[in-house]
C-alpha cells in the first residue's frame, strides 16, 4: 500500500524498511531492508567454547533468506535484556560487539530510567561505545592477546581509532597491541559492575594493556595526533 502512494515515490531513495516479525519457521518472508531481533543475555561468557556457543546460538537467532546470500543482509538487534544479576559488563559488551559490522548492524541496550537495574548500572560504557563506534568499520589488529582470557575489538575511519579489550575469564589478563601507536589516545577504564573507574591520556606510546576480570577497556583517538 505505502508503495503506490505519490509521496513514496518521492522518498523510496531515502527509506530503510526494518522487519521486527518473529518467524515460526525462522524464513525471512519480507522484501525489508533489514530485520529486528530480540536478543536475552542470562549466562556469563568464561571461556572461548562460552563465546562460541553464544555466537552459535546469536546466529540461529536471525532468520534466513532463501531468497538471498547469506550475507545479503544484516541484523538490528533491537533489545537486549539482561535476566542474570550476576552478568558483569564483559558479558554485556562482548554480546554486543560481537558480529557488528558483520551480521549486525545496531544493537540497543535496555534502560529502566525509572529504577535502577542490572542494564542501567552498564548503560553509561554502552552509550559511550556507541557514540566512538558512529561511523566507524571494523578493522583487524596485529595483537597478542591471551586468547582465552581477553577479546580485542578494533573500529576505525582514517586515522581515528576505537579499541575495545573486554577481560572474560576470572584472572587479570594482558593484551599487546603493536599495529598502532597509541600515543595521545584516551583511555576509559570500566569495572565488572559498569563503573568507569579511569579516563586518561596516554602520554606515551603503550602497547600492553593489562585487564582485569569482567573489565572492559576502551582506546580511543586519532593516531600520531594526524
Amino acid at each position: 500500500m505505502i508503495k503506490e502512494t505519490p509521496e513514496y515515490l518521492k522518498v523510496k531513495n531515502k527509506l530503510l524498511f526494518i522487519d521486527g516479525m518473529d518467524y515460526k519457521e525462522n524464513i525471512f518472508l519480507s522484501n525489508a531492508d533489514y530485520h529486528a531481533s530480540d536478543l536475552i543475555l542470562s549466562e556469563q561468557i568464561k571461556t572461548e567454547s562460552d563465546f562460541q556457543s553464544f555466537n552459535n546460538s546469536l546466529y540461529e537467532l536471525f532468520p534466513r533468506d532463501i531468497n538471498q546470500s547469506i550475507n545479503s543482509r544484516s541484523e538490528f538487534i533491537r533489545s537486549t535484556k539482561l535476566e542474570n544479576e550476576s552478568l558483569r559488563l564483559s558479558d554485556v559488551i562482548l554480546p554486543s560487539l560481537s558480529l557488528l559490522g558483520e551480521e549486525k548492524d545496531a544493537t540497543l541496550l535496555d534502560i529502566d530510567l525509572s529504577k535502577m537495574e542490572t542494564a542501567d548500572q552498564f548503560s553509561d560504557c554502552f552509550v559511550e561505545l556507541g557514540s566512538l563506534l558512529y561511523s566507524k568499520n571494523p578493522l583487524s589488529l596485529n595483537s597478542k592477546l591471551e586468547q582465552d582470557k581477553i577479546y580485542a575489538f578494533a573500529y576505525g575511519s582514517g586515522s581515528k581509532y576505537v579499541i575495545v579489550l573486554i577481560n572474560i575469564s576470572d584472572e587479570t589478563a594482558n593484551a599487546q597491541i603493536s599495529n598502532i601507536n597509541f600515543e595521545g589516545f584516551t583511555e576509559l577504564s570500566y569495572d565488572a559492575q559498569g563503573n568507569l573507574l579511569n579516563k586518561r591520556q596516554l602520554q606515551k606510546n603503550t602497547m600492553i594493556f593489562s585487564v582485569l576480570p569482567g573489565y572492559v577497556t576502551i582506546l580511543y583517538g586519532e593516531e600520531n595526533g594526524k
